[in-house]
């Protein structure tokens, strides 16, 4: 009887033996066709690129990217305009209340739609740069600045100050360099294409150009008002700024 206990184990083994062949076969063949995980891989530790998703706020942006997007967005925006402007006086114009408020509700999507679009650029940004993308909200500084007043806090040199936070922010957001490799929040940027090095490349100076400036012109106004030109203050209402600390 022993034999035939032996000849039910052997005939088991070869069983299970075949079944665990043909599963790693089935797992052969079918591995070639399974899309990469992001990530390292290899010996060389080469990196698999994510897939860019244009809403996504969990992956990153590097500098040019985060330009050329930009640009991308304000060239659609403007096309947008462009179209609901002629659409709104084919339609009458002011003369017809349906397209009045249609022109509204478009504008009031439009901007809310631009401005979504910007957050998730900014916070992509930030992740490229290993920080958190909740640091998003400093830039709604001016607006607190301009809400405090309400509640009874008036501090003329304050919104001036929200603007300086706003545009060094936005500055950091172009200017800084993308962590190496891989981070928390994923892997970098794949690497630019020529588009993306060419528009991104001049909407990158353009923008930077036009903080410095603004940064230059806020610093002016607070500490040498007398180099501007006469009756430049009075016309964008920053009149008193007694209460700034100067230096002497």
């Amino acid at each position: 009887m022993s034999w035939i206990v032996d000849i039910r184990y052997c005939w088991c083994d070869i069983a299970n033996k075949k079944h665990a062949w043909m599963s790693d076969l089935m797992s052969a063949d079918a591995s070639p066709y399974e899309s990469p995980k992001a990530g390292y891989a290899g010996k060389s530790n080469h990196i698999i690129y994510e897939d860019p998703l244009p809403l996504s706020l969990s992956q990153r942006l590097n500098r040019l990217r985060y330009s050329c997007y930009q640009l991308t967005m304000v060239v659609v925006v403007l096309l947008v305009m462009v179209l609901g402007a002629l659409l709104y006086q084919a339609a009458g114009g002011e003369q017809s209340p349906w397209a009045y408020m249609t022109a509204i509700i478009g504008a009031v999507f439009l901007g809310l739609g631009a401005t979504f679009y910007s957050i998730v650029l900014m916070v992509r940004r930030l992740h490229d740069l290993g920080r958190s993308g909740w640091l998003v909200l400093w830039l709604l500084a001016p607006l607190v600045a301009n809400l405090l007043p309400l509640v009874g806090i008036v501090l003329s040199w304050l919104p001036l100050l929200a603007q300086l936070v706003q545009a060094g922010i936005m500055l950091y957001l172009l200017a800084g360099e993308s962590a190496p490799g891989m981070n928390s929040y994923g892997t970098p940027s794949p690497p630019n294409g020529i588009l993306v090095t060419v528009f991104g490349g001049l909407w990158w100076i353009f923008s930077v150009l036009s903080l410095l400036l603004s940064i230059a012109f806020m610093v002016f106004v607070v500490f040498a008002p007398q180099l501007l030109p006469t009756g430049l203050l009075e016309q964008m209402d920053v009149l008193d700024f007694s209460e700034w600390p100067r230096t002497r």
